[in-house]
Parts: structure tokens; C-alpha cells; sequence
């Protein structure tokens, strides 16, 4: 009876030997660690480049948590619900009380450190389940490839500058999908849905994705189910109820603190909810098209490839990007939509679905149909996306060595995936080197950075004058970033809707919030908000206040009459 535990024992000390040599295999960390090295080499080359308009929301926040108690735009409003995305708000509190005058550069940082932590957790979801395959390291993971390629679409790093939170729904989509993989292993369901309402507070709409999941894994068990799926509808039901209890209590939450269950700018940004007129909308519908296509672009090799595999994870993971993928086509406004970012939390499930299936791509493909497709690619790229006005947000270079990955990707010999891999990676490097060159290392403060970038904006005409004269202390404006960080103790109120529950919630107009607050400073909206700008320059409230630099037809700078002897010289023709 002495030979069977002999032998269950050199088993169990072959298992512990593929394990130690897993463990010893340098070369997906020196993969991470190489993608890192790509995105660290970004975030110095765009250094001196602000937030986007709607990051600097965060600082503006920030500040008034720390200095006034609350979450609010407006401190004499009580706390408001205008960062979609609550772990955004809260990371960007931590950090603004680490760094108040540098919140720029450690926002980015932190942004930017979420893509190579994406990139890990991927490669953790898809390594293989075969232990001797996990110890060969990338001989045995040519998903890894898929993985690497996958993130160095150059929107990623281009987006991680921005200050929104779209680097973190990468990361939180990722986490859900591993989560999700232990659950359909037969354990982790309560995590799973912690997960999911974790997600949530990261970026509401990206929920979409593990529920999708939950429920497509729930109907598959009950039409086809397999004995090696050990949950099945009910188990899934049970946390799909869980979700939405949590939900419920959380929504229930939000309301009691902010006074809206609801993101203020999801009364903006949905179709059919918008408070914005069909002029405003109608002059961003053609960025829907841009958007689309240049993810559909992004896209397209990795769903080419995934549908080599037969695999229901596979299948679940690209219908949970292609109903995420629809529900921005069909239902959202893409304002501050820019490089395709709405739909970028589908990229995670798409680079997994072709990471698992790229071993079966290799055995089924036909090579002359991958090169042709590869081929199709590039006339697109080159061809219509640039000839038929179709923005490619970056400049052409910058999709250079991600082409050139994806095409290797499509047709490299499975023989010579391994030996393709270090040349890959090279590739990506090398280009991020050339692409964005690091001349100098100025760690600016967030006032210089901020004024710098907005000087060329019309926008924002004679605002340094106005904060050196006038010190306002309530000021009107639909671009809201700026003002709300150079003014911090003033009243900021925006007449677009996205910061204002009175026009979001209440749909007050800005002719009754005019007359009610009496601003110092009007700056009119320009002409991407033509009804209203005809409706204020109409009214009787603006007849109180002078455009302060007449010969200028697109400064929208308005003063208020009392005031223009402070606000100092003026052109004569006043």
C-alpha cells in the first residue's frame, strides 16, 4: 500500500517544481515592467499639458472637502453630485491633501499607473490554466501578445492625461472580469458583486459589462448547461439580486448626501434626458461618428480574432463590449467625448476575449484571410478614416508601432510567436520615445500649468485681468474647469447644466438664474450653444451687463455695469 502515496507524492513535488518555475519566469514581469517603462515615458512628455476641461472638476471638489466639509461645487449649495465618477472624487481628495499645488501632476501620475496595473491584471485573467504551460512564460502565453497590443493603442496614455477617470474603469473592468472567472469556477459570487457596485462608483455605465455577464452566464446555464460549470442560474440570479439590492441602497445613499441619485451630468449626456437644445446636440453628433469609428478601428483586429475561439467565456466577454459598445451608440451625447473615451471600458473585455482565444486563432486561421484583413486595416487607416473627415484624434505616427504590432499579430508563424514577442515590445518603446520626445523635466505648479493652457482660449478672454481686478464673487460661465479652480472661494455657477441642479434637475432658466444671483461676471456662451446664446443676449438680465472688448465679435466676456470702473480701461468705442 506504500507505492501510491510514493507516487501521489513525485506528483505533488512535479506540481510544486511547475510552480516554483512559474514563479522564476522573469518575463512577464519584465513585460509589465517594460509597458510601464512606454507610459512612464508619456506622462514625462506631457508634463506641462493641463487637464481637460471637465479634470479640473476634481481639484475644484477637493478643495472644498478640505476646506469647507463637503463634496460641492458651491459650498452655500451643499454637496453635489457632479463628478460622475465618487472613486475619482475621493482618490483626487487624497491626493489634492498630499500635493494642493501640484494636484496636475499627481492626478496624471496616479491616472497613468493604472495601465500598466490594467495590463497585469489581464494577463493574470488569460495566462493559461495549465500549470507547464504557465512555466514556459511567454512560449507557453501567447495571449500575452494580444495583452500587450491590446493596451498600446495610443489613445490609452493620450486619455490618462485628461484628469477623468477612464484609466481607473479600465482597471476596475479588468478586476470584475477576474472576479467574475473565480465566480464561474464555483466561489467568490459575494465579491463578485461588491465588485460590481465598486465599479459603479468608478464609472456608473460600466456596470453594464459584469452584468452582462452575470445574465448571459445565467441563460447559458439554463439553455445549455455543462457539468463543468458548477454555478448556474440560480447562483447567478443570487448575485444579480445582490447587485441590485446594493445598488438600490447605494442610489438610496447617494440621494440622502448629494440630493440626486443621478451623476448631474447623466441629465446632460443621455439621449431623451438631456436639458440641452437640438442646436447644442445637433453640433456634437457628428463626434458620435468620429468616436465610433476610431474605436470600431481600435477594435476590429481583436474581435477578428476572438472569433476564432468556441468558447463561451470568450462569447460572453465580446457580447458584454458589443452591448456596452451600443448602449454609447445608441443612447449617449458625446459631449466631452473626445478619442473614443465613452467607449474605451470595452477594450478590457475585447483584449481578454482575444487573449483566450489566440491559441485557437493560430491553429484555425488561414493565413491569406488574416493578411488580407491586416491589409484592409491599414487602406482604412490611411484611406477613409483621414479622406472622409473622420478624426483620428492623434497624429498618424502615433498609431505607427500599434499598427505594426496588430499586423504582426494577425500573421506571425505560430512558431515564432516567442521569438515576434521582444521585437513587438521594442517597437511600442521605440516609437513612445519617438513620439513624445522629454526635452525638459518642469514639475510646474497647478496655477502656471493652468494659465499657460488657457490663454489661447477665447473662452477664457481677460480672465487673469478679471481675477487681478474685479475679485468676483459670483461668476457665470458653461466652461467650467478653469474658473473653478482660479476662483476657489467664489461662485461659480455654470449655466450649462453639468454642475447646476437648478438647470439639471429643476430646468430653471439662466434668464431666472441671472436675475436671482446677479453675477459679477457673465462670460455669454460662444457659438457651440447658439438658443443659448440668443436667449441671454435676448433677455432683460444681460442688458445690466457690457461686453468689455467690443471689437472681438467671439469674446463672450461680459461685466456688469457697476463694476467697469474697477474692471479699469476700456476700449473707447464703450
Amino acid at each position: 500500500m506504500r507505492p501510491a502515496p510514493e507516487r501521489d507524492s513525485a506528483a505533488d513535488a512535479g506540481a510544486r517544481r511547475v510552480v516554483r518555475a512559474t514563479r522564476r519566469s522573469p518575463e512577464l514581469w519584465l513585460l509589465v515592467g517594460a509597458y510601464a517603462l512606454l507610459i512612464a515615458r508619456v506622462y514625462l512628455s506631457t508634463l506641462a499639458r493641463g487637464l481637460w476641461e471637465d479634470g479640473y472638476f476634481a481639484k475644484r471638489f477637493a478643495y472644498n472637502f478640505w476646506h469647507h466639509g463637503s463634496f460641492s461645487w458651491n459650498p452655500a449649495d451643499g454637496p453635489s453630485y457632479g463628478m460622475t465618477s465618487q472613486v475619482l472624487e475621493l482618490s483626487a481628495a487624497l491626493l489634492y491633501r498630499l500635493a494642493p499645488e501640484h494636484f496636475v501632476l499627481t492626478l496624471k501620475a496616479a491616472l497613468f499607473a493604472a495601465l500598466p496595473l490594467t495590463l497585469g491584471v489581464l494577463l493574470h485573467l488569460t495566462r493559461p490554466r495549465d500549470g507547464a504551460a504557465r512555466a514556459r512564460g511567454i512560449a507557453g502565453f501567447p495571449g500575452a501578445l494580444v495583452c500587450l497590443a491590446g493596451l498600446a493603442e495610443p489613445l490609452l496614455p493620450e486619455i490618462a492625461t485628461s484628469g477623468l477617470e477612464t484609466p481607473l474603469a479600465l482597471l476596475g473592468v479588468a478586476l470584475t472580469l477576474v472576479l467574475f472567472r473565480r465566480f464561474t469556477g464555483g466561489h467568490g459570487g459575494r465579491a463578485l458583486g461588491i465588485a460590481c457596485l465598486g465599479l459603479y462608483l468608478t464609472r456608473p455605465d460600466a456596470i453594464l459589462i459584469p452584468l452582462v455577464l452575470l445574465s448571459g452566464h445565467a441563460l447559458l446555464s439554463t439553455l445549455r448547461p455543462t457539468p463543468r460549470v458548477q454555478p448556474g442560474f440560480r447562483e447567478a440570479l443570487w448575485v444579480l439580486a445582490g447587485v441590485g439590492l446594493g445598488l438600490g441602497v447605494l442610489l438610496a445613499g447617494l440621494r440622502a448626501y448629494y440630493g440626486s441619485a443621478l451623476p448631474l451630468p447623466f441629465y446632460v449626456k443621455v439621449r431623451g434626458l438631456s436639458v440641452q437644445d437640438a442646436d447644442h446636440l445637433a453640433i456634437f453628433a457628428p463626434e458620435k461618428l468620429e468616436n465610433l469609428s476610431r474605436f470600431a478601428f481600435c477594435a476590429a483586429p481583436l474581435v477578428f480574432i476572438a472569433l476564432h475561439a468556441r468558447s463561451r467565456e470568450v462569447g460572453l466577454w465580446l457580447s458584454a463590449a458589443a452591448v456596452f459598445t451600443a448602449y454609447h451608440a445608441l443612447f449617449t451625447i458625446e459631449t466631452m467625448g473626445q478619442l473614443s473615451r465613452f467607449y474605451l471600458p470595452a477594450l478590457v473585455p475585447l483584449v481578454a476575449a482575444a487573449a483566450q482565444a489566440y491559441p485557437a486563432y493560430l491553429q484555425r486561421r488561414r493565413l491569406p484571410a488574416s493578411a488580407l484583413f491586416a491589409v484592409a486595416c491599414l487602406v482604412v487607416f490611411f484611406g477613409v478614416l483621414g479622406r472622409r473627415g473622420l478624426e483620428l484624434g492623434l497624429p498618424r505616427e502615433a498609431y505607427a508601432p500599434a499598427l505594426v504590432v496588430l499586423a504582426l499579430l494577425l500573421v506571425v508563424p505560430p512558431r515564432a510567436v516567442r521569438a515576434a514577442f521582444w521585437p513587438a515590445l521594442l517597437v511600442l518603446v521605440a516609437g513612445a520615445f519617438r513620439v513624445y520626445p522629454v526635452e525638459t523635466l518642469d514639475f510646474a505648479d497647478d496655477e502656471r500649468i493652468l494659465l499657460d493652457q488657457i490663454r489661447r482660449r477665447m473662452a477664457f478672454r481677460e480672465i487673469e485681468r478679471v481675477r487681478e481686478r474685479l475679485h468676483p464673487r459670483v461668476l457665470f460661465h458653461t466652461d467650467m474647469g478653469a474658473p473653478g479652480v482660479l476662483f476657489p472661494e467664489a461662485r461659480v455657477v455654470d449655466i450649462d447644466g453639468l454642475l447646476n441642479p437648478a438647470i439639471a434637475l429643476r430646468h430653471m432658466s439662466v434668464e431666472e438664474l441671472c436675475r436671482r444671483e446677479r453675477p459679477d461676471v457673465f462670460y455669454v456662451p460662444n457659438a457651440a450653444y447658439p438658443s443659448l446664446r440668443a436667449a441671454i443676449l435676448g433677455g432683460r438680465c444681460i442688458q445690466d451687463y457690457r461686453r468689455v472688448v467690443p471689437l472681438d465679435r467671439f469674446t463672450t466676456l461680459h461685466v456688469r455695469s457697476d463694476l467697469l470702473p474697477l474692471y479699469g480701461a476700456l476700449d473707447p468705442e464703450l
